[in-house]
């Protein structure tokens, strides 16, 4: 394993002692598969915001309220989910800044629904809580577009989780996302959390369930492949909730959230540093207005409850766009419903000082480079001295040609090949062709 105390310095000085070209070759190596890794985002800007009043009504007549949760699914169009339970569809310009509810489908059977994810085949994903007096269940369950039905849950909670989760705290955070923004291997995942730590545990423990995409199944749901532990920020002697995700290349943007007689709300930034999760305040926002994880003073929009959130697709040079939305209770005592968009930028300059979960890979490239460089220069050696030993032939080419023999037993047949055939799960034709279409088209990974 590689420890966190060795230094490029003495790598270096150990392919010091190979020949040129493997001291080149892990040179290379290590020059690519740095051993701190940065976090992402640098800097938070507020762009703009918009505020519809509480009971505004959508084009179909029905009324908008208690957003928790959005997925883009294209440029301008995104799917938000409701407390109530229903999936609503809006229209969405960043610039002037502007969203538009049109639609809102109801689940069948109504579940207490809280975070969405949207796969790349258009397949809709929303985590539930377990909610006695909604009838709800802790899952996450695949859910039609169209028509609002529930499919199945192809993801199965632990069972200890369902044992110990608090009623109406459960699945509020829901994200797909690479395995290294995760710590893990190189698939896609789909992460939750509960929304405050289970039953019996230390009050800022959460366990961050992952589970690998490709296995999801309606008929055999999977157990979580993996689980990393986050712990939660505290105010005044009290846990914040954890209350959404949304992934970026390496790491998570975490919303955590109180919900008391005034709001504070923290934005977070989180990277896995051996199998936890290490974080970044990037904003704090209260009733003295929102400021950036160094104090500085950003907004004064007026805090609420913020409990969901989700990346657009577009990339603006190195920034990226993220849209915050507020669940307003249908509280009339309450702002309404705000949409606020920030703008993240992004680069390396702040940095881990550890392997977030990657050391064994990289261990694995660099001892892969070291042996390389070794065989490649252990077969010059072995061609140089044949070469020496081989005695120079001399005489007429044609005569020679003439004089070669084949045996038949030492012709190699050509190989036969089949092309390896992927088992991922066939595209889902669902009607609702715009979901699916995300982050700028058809670049990798595609998750929302």
């Amino acid at each position: 394993m590689l420890r966190r105390g060795r230094s490029r310095t003495a790598l270096a000085a150990a392919a010091a002692l190979l020949p040129l070209t493997g001291a080149v070759e892990v040179t290379a190596a290590l020059a690519l598969l740095p051993l701190a890794t940065a976090f992402e985002v640098t800097e938070v800007k507020v762009l703009a915001s918009q505020l519809l009043p509480v009971g505004y009504n959508l084009r179909d007549g029905q009324t908008l309220s208690e957003l928790s949760a959005c997925r883009f699914v294209d440029t301008d169009t995104a799917l938000f989910v409701d407390d109530k339970g229903a999936l609503v569809e809006a229209d969405v310009v960043l610039d002037p800044f502007e969203i538009n509810p049109i639609r809102r489908t109801a689940l069948q059977p109504s579940a207490d629904s809280e975070g969405i994810a949207i796969e790349r085949d258009g397949t809709v994903l929303v985590s539930t809580e377990a909610h006695q007096h909604k009838g709800s269940e802790l899952s996450v369950i695949e859910v039609d577009p169209i028509t609002g039905s529930v499919l199945g849950a192809p993801f199965a909670p632990p069972q200890d989780a369902i044992t110990r989760v608090l009623d109406n705290k459960g699945f509020e955070a829901l994200t797909l996302a690479s395995g290294r923004a995760l710590g893990l291997d190189d698939q896609t995942y789909v992460a939750t959390t509960p929304e405050y730590a289970l039953n019996g545990d230390d009050e800022t423990h959460h366990d961050v369930y992952a589970w690998s995409l490709d296995e999801g199944s309606l008929t055999n749901p999977p157990l979580p492949s993996s689980t990393i532990s986050y712990t939660a920020s505290v105010l005044d002697g009290t846990p914040l909730g954890v209350v959404e995700f949304e992934a970026l290349a390496a790491s998570l943007l975490v919303l955590e959230r109180t919900f008391q007689t005034t709001n504070t709300i923290r934005l977070y930034e989180a990277a896995v540093s051996d199998g936890v999760f290490d974080k970044k305040l990037l904003i704090e926002w209260d009733v003295n207005g929102m400021r950036t994880g160094d104090g500085k003073t950003i907004s004064s929009l007026a805090v609420d409850n913020y409990e969901g959130m989700c990346l657009c697709p577009d990339i603006h040079g190195s920034e990226r766009r993220l849209i915050l939305v507020n669940d307003d209770n249908d509280n009339m005592d309450q702002i309404g419903t705000q949409f606020v968009l920030l703008a993240l930028a992004t680069g390396s300059d702040t940095v881990i000082d550890s392997n977030r979960g990657y050391a064994s890979f990289r261990l694995f490239l660099i001892v892969v480079a070291i042996g390389s460089s070794i065989a490649v220069c252990c077969a010059g050696i072995r061609y140089e001295v044949r070469r020496r030993k081989t005695p120079h032939i001399s005489g007429d080419p044609g005569v020679m040609l003439s004089n070669l023999r084949f045996d038949a037993d030492l012709v190699i047949p050509p190989r036969l090949t089949v092309p390896a055939r992927s088992m991922a799960r066939v595209p889902k034709k669902k009607g609702y062709e715009k979901i699916g279409r995300q982050e700028s088209g058809e670049r990798e990974p595609a998750m929302v």
